[in-house]
């Protein structure tokens, strides 16, 4: 096994990402490998990974590869990412969300390289807003220049309680739940099995379930600065 340590994005101001990179850590710690992490705006994460100019990224849904041959799956999901409409309540904007399609009527705002979002509402949206940061979309919802905000649930509740946005809230059920998948550069291919392997046995453990309900819990509360410095 290499002794290199690799360089792993995340996503700036995007508390699931933060996650992901959390559990990432303890999956790299598990089967020996070093590593460290710099976080990026998500289009700019995806530039410089597919070029091998970082290793790879924390995690993204399972389409990505199709998108950016240059990156190669790790087999095994260890996270998940549930999109979901957020609304400012003085909007008027109530329903029950039936899938992408039903967001077809609004003013719709995501984080731009959101695969996931890109993925459900490009095809139905003649325009969408988008930011480089999760924050910075819940804000733009609050002053009411987009009618719903896309992005993952964690996120959501991390802002709505971090910057005190009470007048935010979600719409039920989320759009969809996405598996995520870490991915690294095709230059380090022969790492994929050893990190496959040790995902597979910290899910038959319990250990990954466990991680990831005591991080979700610390996150939604505030328990944590999401944008720390990074290659802790």
């Amino acid at each position: 096994m290499s002794a290199e340590t690799l360089v792993i994005s995340y996503l700036h101001g995007t508390p699931n990402s933060f996650l992901g990179k959390e559990l990432l850590k303890h999956i790299y710690a598990h089967a020996g490998i070093p590593v460290r992490f710099e976080k990026y705006t998500s289009a700019l994460s995806l530039r410089l990974s597919s070029q091998g100019k970082i290793d790879g990224e924390t995690h993204r849904i399972y389409s990505l590869a199709s998108a950016f041959p240059t990156l190669i799956r790790v087999p095994t999901a260890f996270s998940y990412v549930a999109p979901t409409a957020f609304v400012n309540i003085h909007g008027g904007i109530g329903f029950r969300v039936d899938g992408w399609q039903s967001l077809e009527p609004y003013r719709v705002g995501a984080v731009q390289g959101m695969r996931f979002a890109e993925l459900g509402l490009k095809p139905r949206m003649h325009t969408v807003e988008t930011v480089n940061s999760s924050d910075q979309l819940l804000r733009m919802l609050k002053s009411q220049r987009i009618d719903i905000a896309v992005t993952g649930k964690i996120n959501g509740l991390y802002h709505i309680n971090t910057l005190g946005l009470t007048d935010i809230a979600f719409l039920s059920p989320a759009i969809e739940s996405d598996e995520l998948f870490h991915y690294l550069h095709q230059k380090h291919r022969a790492l994929v099995p050893i990190l496959d392997k040790t995902i597979q046995a910290m899910i038959a453990s319990g250990e990954l379930k466990q991680l990831r309900q005591k991080l979700t819990k610390l996150i939604i509360e505030g328990d944590v600065e999401i944008n720390s410095p990074a290659n802790k």
